[in-house]
């Protein structure tokens, strides 16, 4: 899905960046950095990260290495606005050039990659000078382009999520499992120490490296720097723990590489089996300690399960119809329901899906007379429910005598009539639905 083309696209734009700090005179590295950044933020303004740690990395380069980072940064945000430029007039329609949405590239994000140019354009105007008046001249720099961008585009602060109402977080974001944090550990340290324990280790890796590798410690401080940024970011949504795993494996191949660099040449089978020894170290090493810590440690797994149902049955009857039904099922199915059948959907796990999904929790969370309302109002002809799953799903907040409590307990209001299954998955036919 997207999230892997987001992860490959980092990738590939930090994989540019290391290269770029290697060798800062190569142009053409800077401009592919630069339509890359633009392409992954259009994949998604989550993208965003990814771009900040490249800034952050040669950030790093021109405080410890100085000139001629600025002359890089610039081009390489040039060519980062030009291609948003080109995103918002491929995508967009003419009148909506101008808008200053957050979930998609949008004329926000043209002016903050265009205030990125500004900022490496006023660092390098002043003289490079030592640490201290590099240091300096960068806090100046930020802080005017920082002002700016909250002038103009102050709801950029808010994040790709910022305009997402509270209440969807309540009945659908806050219960998926990439959004979850990951501290406190809670019941389950094996899936904390699964996803967390390479970065965690790379980290003081990383200072290692730092200290012994002098040619390149401005990129060993970066890695650092950003391991531990994402790793904290990680512990707050599961899903940010991606990127810090990402870099994780750069600390780790220094590792595998500094041990076999002291071992002989390979030549004796005594060297060859060390040497393998010291490459899976860097591959799996991290794996150790979750390893030895998953047998020692028992996870009570107090997260239940949602239960599943048969989703074929649902299918099936959709395809018994010669119309094109509209089923108001569980928001997770939407997106297979579409796929194979020719059903329309109320619900469907996508953010700007507000109103369907809200319709789709508040009709098992509300009483019977609100879901009928929902269900005329929507022109829903065929309900999908999975007791178990759909509980857990909504969990306790919900109204007394709502529609799901009185579906488990046999009271099936007159305007939904069964469908015979053969499995834990309750379908009704709505008919007579009345306005609320």
């Amino acid at each position: 899905d997207h999230h892997g083309l987001i992860f490959l696209a980092a990738v590939v734009l930090l994989g540019l960046g290391v290269r770029l700090a290697l060798d800062p005179h190569d142009a053409r590295m800077a401009r592919w950095a630069g339509v890359v950044a633009g392409l992954g933020l259009w994949v998604s303004t989550e993208f965003l990260l990814p771009i900040a740690a490249f800034l952050v990395l040669f950030l790093a380069c021109w405080l410890v290495r100085g000139a001629p980072t600025p002359a890089v940064m610039a081009r390489f945000s040039l060519w980062w606005t030009g291609t948003n430029v080109g995103v918002l007039i491929v995508e967009r329609a003419p009148d909506a050039l101008s808008s200053r949405e957050l979930d998609r590239v949008s004329l926000l994000h043209v002016g903050v990659a265009l205030l990125a140019l500004v900022f490496w354009l006023l660092v390098g105007s002043r003289p490079q000078g030592a640490l201290g008046t590099r240091a300096w001249t960068s806090a100046v720099a930020g802080a005017l382009t920082g002002a700016t961008l909250w002038f103009v585009f102050p709801q950029f602060v808010a994040g790709p999520f910022g305009d997402v109402p509270p209440e969807l977080w309540d009945a659908w974001l806050s219960k998926v499992v990439e959004l979850q944090p990951l501290w406190p550990i809670g019941s389950e340290p094996n899936r904390t120490l699964y996803v967390a324990t390479a970065p965690l280790l790379a980290i003081p890796l990383a200072l290692v490296a730092f200290r012994f590798d002098r040619r390149h410690r401005d990129l060993w401080l970066a890695l650092a720097v950003l391991t531990t940024g994402f790793t904290v970011l990680g512990m707050v949504q599961t899903r940010f723990i991606a990127f810090a795993q990402l870099l994780a494996t750069v600390g780790w191949g220094w590792l595998s590489a500094t041990l076999v660099a002291r071992i002989g040449d390979g030549r004796s089978p005594r060297d060859s089996v060390r040497r393998v020894a010291a490459m899976l170290v860097g591959v799996v090493g991290f794996f150790v300690p979750f390893l030895v810590v998953g047998a020692l440690v028992a996870s009570n797994d107090a997260i239940a399960s949602p239960g599943e149902c048969d989703f074929d049955e649902l299918v099936a009857i959709v395809e018994t119809r010669t119309d094109q039904p509209i089923v108001l099922a569980h928001v997770d199915w939407g997106p297979e329901l579409l796929y194979r059948s020719e059903a329309r959907v109320v619900a469907a796990p996508y953010h700007r899906n507000i109103d369907g999904i809200l319709d789709a929790s508040r009709f098992l969370a509300e009483s019977p007379a609100v879901a009928s309302g929902i269900a005329s109002t929507r022109g829903v002809d065929l309900v999908a429910v999975c007791v178990e799953r759909d509980s857990a799903y909504i969990g306790p907040d919900r109204a007394d005598g709502n529609l799901l409590d009185s579906l488990a307990a046999g009271a099936v209001p007159a305007w939904l009539n069964p469908y015979p299954t053969n499995s834990d998955l309750w379908v009704f036919e709505v008919v007579n639905a009345a306005l609320p």
